[in-house]
């Protein structure tokens, strides 16, 4: 069963980079007839938080407010609010344009070069990793940057990174922003009204508990089936989200940089281990621990870099997450043409690392206060 499993994800994998190749040309992500499935479904799901809301009105509204039918439409009214999507809040901290001026600076000159708004404001994380993503209160796009990734980039590499996060916001990728996104909320709302816990479930089977209703079984089954199919295809957009993210890249900084970029991520696993060599993290609580996951991740030695895109490679086909494998996102800049020019930004990244240093610096302080905390608790 793997062996078949593996043989149409590598099918699936290459169907999914021909088309990304494809695609390449194209101002806009063309409408597919998965696309356009994908979006009526979508759609459908948003559709009945108001449609359960608006049947309330109507309710109220036809019975000239009788008692009875008036508490249903009030009850209707209610679940139909709580199944709407959510308008998501940031509640993390969120760096504006006057702390970060440089680094606003930069950003501002990406996004003319791409044809979009730089986005209002920037998370600072630990990972080793970088996204984009649009929130509701308020209404904004925030651009998130690990500090590990952010440190072993070079100048070049850190325009394609931000290039590439920028893309999504031109590409109006699935998993950040859109219909598909408020689809999953609706669904998972849905889930939540027909949820059985696992100790309910447990005490059904001993037959220590009464059965659940047989209408609560048949929707969480039926809700789980559909939030599924609509996994399907939010990875299929999902997938051409980040080819087309990564082409708009090398548009902007060339594709040896955004290769090389590119090429880090096959290393975030020992970077991530790296951490122990800090062991017992008391001394020198600083941002020290950010540079050196970084030093892994940019790592010179050859047979380091050899051994773990070999690694990834051996991954190669399996499509299973929100991005494509590394090395067939390497596989597919490799292909692409270079451009006529790129980005030479007036920007002194020196200048933004320079006040980025007291962010990594508090950020470092409190992971290794953390790490040690962890380890005199255990």
């Amino acid at each position: 069963m793997r062996n078949i499993i593996d043989k149409w994800q590598a099918r699936h994998a290459d169907a999914l980079l021909t088309q990304a190749m494809r695609e390449t040309q194209d101002a806009a992500p063309p409408l597919t007839l998965r696309s356009v499935l994908g979006y009526l479904f979508a759609g459908t799901f948003v559709a009945t938080a108001y449609l359960i809301m608006g049947l309330g009105v109507l309710i109220i509204y036809a019975s000239f407010f009788d008692w009875g039918p008036a508490i249903l439409g009030l009850i209707l009214i209610t679940f139909g609010y709580f199944l709407k999507p959510a308008k998501i809040k940031n509640k993390d901290k969120t760096y504006r344009r006057e702390d970060l001026p440089q680094l606003f600076a930069l950003l501002d000159e990406i996004a003319e070069w791409v044809g979009t708004e730089p986005p209002k404001g920037v998370h600072i994380d630990r990972e080793c990793n970088a996204y984009m993503t649009e929130f509701r209160r308020p209404h904004e796009w925030v651009l998130g940057i690990g500090l590990p990734f952010w440190a072993a980039l070079t100048g070049p590499q850190k325009v394609a990174l931000l290039a590439h996060e920028l893309a999504h916001k031109v590409n109006n990728d699935p998993l950040r922003s859109g219909i598909y996104r408020e689809a999953q909320e609706v669904l998972m709302n849905w889930h939540e009204t027909f949820y059985i816990d696992e100790v309910t479930s447990f005490e059904m089977a001993a037959g220590t508990r009464a059965g659940a209703p047989g209408t609560q079984l048949i929707g969480m089954f039926l809700v789980e089936r559909l939030y599924g199919l609509l996994m399907r295809f939010v990875f299929h957009e999902s997938q051409r989200a980040e080819y087309r993210a990564d082409a708009l890249a090398v548009s902007v900084a060339g594709r040896e940089a955004v290769i090389d970029m590119l090429e880090l991520l096959t290393r975030v696993e020992p970077a991530y281990r790296a951490v122990r060599d800090l062991y017992p993290y008391r001394s020198e609580q600083t941002g020290r621990i950010f540079d050196h996951m970084a030093k892994t991740l940019a790592t010179r030695d050859q047979d380091t870099r050899r051994r773990y895109f070999q690694l990834a490679a051996q991954e190669k086909r399996r499509v299973d997450g929100s991005h494509p494998p590394t090395t067939m996102r390497i596989e597919f800049v490799g292909a692409l043409s270079e451009p006529d020019a790129i980005l030479v930004p007036k920007t002194d990244f020196a200048l933004i690392d320079a006040e980025l240093e007291p962010i990594k610096h508090k950020e470092g302080q409190r992971l290794m206060q953390e790490l040690f905390d962890a380890e005199v608790n255990n």
